[in-house]
């Protein structure tokens, strides 16, 4: 069983129910370098969300400096 942490101030944050299910996954699936690559349709699968859901939620945890999203280059 894999454990992950999350500050208790996540609660004060307002978060909607699926900003919430979305970060808790994102936090479980970081690595040591608190960065991450995951696909839309993984997270859907993953959380039985749809892709707009995932992307409001994503829009939402950026609009409220939880997460930041950079542009990935591949060559």
């Amino acid at each position: 069983m894999k454990f992950f942490t999350m500050s208790n101030n996540i609660f004060n944050i307002n978060l909607t129910p699926n900003e919430f299910l979305v970060y808790s996954y994102l936090c479980f699936r970081q690595g040591q370098s608190h960065s991450i690559i995951l696909k839309t349709k993984l997270i859907g699968t993953k959380l039985n969300l749809t892709r707009p859901t995932i992307l409001k939620a994503i829009s939402g945890l950026i609009y409220k400096n939880l997460i930041t999203k950079k542009k990935e280059i591949y060559i």
